[in-house]
């Protein structure tokens, strides 16, 4: 026991792992394991063991559990059956489906019993949910969730939230809200998300919508106010999760005010969606299948124009650049100066390379034959790696992050028309260094007044041009994302949304962090 470090028994009878467990709610208790030996042991106690097995199943018994007055327990297992004991002996009473018929035609995952005991959820490969009758051991209800061959919809887990309603789980991440009661089952609502990692993060105008891309390839489309998603379709590859890239997503890009999402991933594809902002349900999208464009090498990240522009940048390793218009290739500037490690662009016509030398290079894009020629400013000053950039909505400066957790603001100072350079001043250098870690993402408010930061350090802090060091810093979000933050952006001028290696979403109060 937990208080005393007596010994309650020793659970022993398998030969190979025990995947499930369950303990009987009332006396006399009695505890059940399964296991991939195809066998349950029964034990009695306590101090627990072992009374005898049982070896109905002929695969890998894959969950058990008691009733919620311990009159039964069942088990579900990859042999497509789903058997029922007796919850004080421990002796089988039958199978589902008594005519001797599989209840599912795939392997069985998981099993609920409703509160009062008296029906029983089962969840399969088959991907179905089926509600029986404990009693008659008939079915009620069925609830097919794809008549395509999407590995994704297989479920994997159900657990009851009422007398008549469901919370079903698929091998692709999604929660199913479902209405079982009979004469009338149906899917009421399906909550979606992120599995691992987000790496990129695009927020639509108005900031009524964003976009968020993880490392598995998946793209979502939220409704802000909501916090709903729904992940974008379109032709994709044949994956668990419906991925639109078959790699890492390494940057998102909304462009034509909106209409249309620009996607890079490591599958050295750009890829276009077409958007629907106001539909019902929330802002959604559809993959072209014909608007898929081979990069010339893996993407670092994508940067655009903004507005109505169709205009985007992307960097590749080992050093280019290229430019594309409407989808479509229009400038390729190749063998950069370093090797590119953020991107950033100001409307249509420049754009800074972040490279791994620690500098910055601001390309003019007007012209094709001065961008060729090489960059028009040249900007040192960090002690790292270039590792975020942004420009503030006027252009007049650029904030800068390197891998060595400092933040660095240029500010626009003179061109020299003879020499075809331009002049930027350090407006802060040396100290925004209060992250102790690398620097992973900047946004400036809509307004310009503020600039956000995050970090591998998990913290994010605010920042302000108008007041006078240290003041500077406004704001800061500990620990906001677990393992580190990844991308940030502002969704208005006081909230701010942020994401990070823990797969989360938040959204920020800026407003009133900053009169704390």
């Amino acid at each position: 026991m937990r208080d005393t470090g007596t010994s309650l028994g020793e659970l022993n009878g398998h030969g190979k792992r025990v995947i499930s467990t369950a303990y009987r709610p009332c006396r006399p208790f009695r505890l059940v394991t399964a296991s991939e030996d195809t066998r349950t042991v029964f034990y009695h106690g306590p101090p627990f063991r072992l009374e005898h097995s049982n070896a109905e199943h002929t695969n890998w018994v894959n969950t058990v559990r008691f009733s919620p007055d311990g009159a039964l327990f069942a088990t579900a297992s990859s042999d497509r059956r789903v058997v029922l004991y007796a919850g004080a002996t421990g002796h089988p009473v039958g199978d589902l489906d008594k005519d001797g018929r599989c209840p599912h035609a795939g392997s069985v995952y998981s099993l609920a019993f409703n509160p009062d005991g008296s029906r029983l959820a089962t969840a399969s490969a088959d991907k179905t949910i089926k509600v029986w009758a404990t009693g008659s051991r008939e079915m009620e209800v069925e609830l097919p969730f794809s008549r395509e061959n999407e590995l994704g919809e297989m479920q994997t887990g159900v657990l009851w939230l009422g007398p008549s309603a469901l919370l079903s789980l698929s091998l692709s991440g999604d929660l199913s809200v479902l209405d079982v009661s009979p004469g009338k089952a149906a899917r009421r609502n399906t909550l979606q998300g992120h599995q691992v990692s987000v790496t990129s993060l695009a927020v639509d105008l108005d900031g009524e919508a964003f976009y968020t891309a993880s490392y598995d390839g998946v793209v979502l489309a939220w409704e802000a106010r909501t916090g709903s998603a729904r992940r974008l379709g379109g032709p994709v590859p044949r994956t668990v999760n419906s991925a639109n890239h078959t790699g890492k997503v390494t940057g998102l890009a909304l462009v034509r005010g909106g209409r249309r999402l620009r996607s890079v991933g490591f599958d050295d594809r750009l890829r276009t969606a077409r958007l629907e902002v106001a539909g019902q349900g929330g802002p959604t999208g559809t993959y072209e299948g014909d608007a898929e464009v081979v990069l010339p090498g893996q993407p670092v990240t994508i940067a655009r124009a903004g507005g109505a522009s169709d205009l985007v940048t992307v960097i590749c390793q080992p050093a280019v650049l290229v430019v594309y218009r409407d989808g479509a290739l229009a400038l390729t500037i190749e063998k950069l100066p370093c090797t590119p490690s953020a991107l950033a662009m100001f409307g249509e016509d420049e754009v800074a390379v972040g490279g791994e030398d620690c500098k910055v290079y601001v390309y003019a894009l007007g012209e094709a034959e001065s961008a060729s020629k090489g960059a028009k400013a040249v900007l040192g000053g960090p002690r790292g790696a270039v590792s975020a950039l942004a420009y503030s909505p006027g252009g007049g400066y650029l904030a800068v992050g390197d891998s060595n957790r400092e933040i660095t603001i240029f500010e626009r100072s003179t061109v020299d028309l003879e020499k075809g350079r331009e002049e930027w001043d350090r407006k802060v250098s040396g100290q925004w260094v209060h992250h102790t870690s690398r620097i992973t993402a900047l946004a400036w408010s809509p307004s310009g007044r503020y600039l956000a930061s995050g970090s591998s350090d998990t913290h994010i802090m605010v920042w302000s041009l108008d007041g006078s060091f240290p003041r500077s810093r406004v704001a800061t979000f500990e620990s906001a994302h677990k393992d580190g933050v990844t991308v940030l952006d502002w969704l208005t001028e006081s909230d701010l949304i942020s994401s990070g290696n823990d797969a989360v979403i938040c959204v920020w109060d800026v407003a009133s962090a900053t009169r704390a």
